[in-house]
Parts: structure tokens; C-alpha cells; sequence
């Protein structure tokens, strides 16, 4: 391939959780042998190992958002091949109601 000077060489980096089934948009086969997701703060802090364990390998299409893992939020779905649909709050409608309480959920 040959150097075009107009555009610069760029590099993409994604920081995602490790998934021990491919990434496949479904709760990892055994979640409470994942401890590699734990370096991810979001996770560590969050994760329902009970809850996930006792839906492991289920498709995230085929849950609730209340029964989705923590992960969704850290981009965990990134190779599912389907959409998937979560609610989002922005953080600071709580902490900071007068400048951002008026945002709504999306």
C-alpha cells in the first residue's frame, strides 16, 4: 500500500471487557470465572455474579434491560450480531438538577 501524505495514519483503540464466548451478545458461559472484566471499575463495582451466573449464555435480545450485565455499558456488545436497546440517564441529572435535571432519559 502505498503512503498518501493527505491522510495520516490514525489508530483506533477500544477498551472492552474479555467475554469468553466471542463476544457473541450474550452473558459469558461462566461469569464468575471472568475476573478479567473486574480491571474495568464500572464492573467491579457493579457486577451481579448471582443474577448473570444464573443466566449465563442466554442472547442479551432475549432479556429485560433489568436483567442485562454491567458490561453492556463498557461496550461488551461490540460484536453482536443484533441490536441492542438500553436506557441511558445522564450521570450528573442527580448531582447537578440545575444545570442537567432537566435531561431525560434516552
Amino acid at each position: 500500500m502505498k503512503h498518501n501524505p493527505r491522510y495520516t495514519l490514525k489508530h483506533l483503540s477500544i477498551r472492552v471487557p474479555w467475554h469468553d464466548n466471542a463476544w457473541n451478545g450474550s452473558i459469558c458461559n461462566n461469569p464468575k470465572a471472568n475476573s478479567a472484566c473486574l480491571v474495568l471499575k464500572n464492573c467491579a463495582l457493579n457486577r451481579n455474579d448471582e443474577q448473570e451466573q444464573s443466566l449465563a449464555g442466554t442472547l442479551l435480545r432475549d432479556l429485560t434491560e433489568d436483567q442485562y450485565p454491567v458490561c453492556i455499558g463498557e461496550r461488551a456488545t461490540f460484536m453482536a450480531p443484533f441490536a441492542i436497546h438500553k436506557t441511558l440517564s445522564h450521570p450528573y441529572i442527580e448531582s447537578s438538577p440545575t444545570t442537567h435535571g432537566h435531561l431525560k432519559p434516552t
